[in-house]
């Protein structure tokens, strides 16, 4: 399988999301089961509004959400193939984020920062993937988990 880029319409095909609460606007898949994106913090982004007023921070739930995002993008995208084992089994399931684990907040991100969302799949089993998804800033490590995505 060849690099793939997907940009935000395409996004928008394979999971419910939508604005505001979209947070992904292009998405590289490297392979079957590893897939990237970037997103840069500008400081007028929704999630700022209100956190810690003069000193904003990128909320944790934020960054998982941005990561479970990336991990419904990938698990769905291999989905439509025709030829992937779970293709009629997930037909018409929606991904969602069934679970967290080891959660490590690691660094800050602050406005002007450049996150690279990682998100990488290590068993896909039906209508439940695993992955370990992390983000950089700087190639420093803000967050790291271990997550859980199933179809419903």
């Amino acid at each position: 399988m060849s690099e793939i880029i997907l940009e935000l319409e395409d996004i928008k095909t394979l999971i419910p999301h939508r604005e505001p609460m979209l947070l992904l606007s292009q998405v590289r898949i490297l392979s079957s089961t590893e897939a990237i994106s970037v997103f840069s913090v500008t400081g007028n982004d929704f999630f700022l509004k209100g956190h810690y007023p003069g000193n904003p921070l990128v909320p944790g739930h934020i960054q998982s959400e941005m990561l479970a995002q990336l991990g419904a993008v990938l698990v769905c995208y291999n989905s439509r193939m025709p030829d992937h084992p779970f293709h009629a089994l997930r037909k018409g399931k929606t991904p969602v984020l069934a679970c967290l684990n080891n959660v490590r907040f690691k660094i800050p991100v602050r406005p002007g920062d450049t996150m690279k969302l990682h998100f990488m799949i290590t068993k896909d089993a039906g209508l439940i993937a695993t992955a370990e998804a992390y983000i950089t800033v700087d190639d420093t490590v803000s967050i790291s988990e271990e997550m859980t995505v199933a179809f419903l």
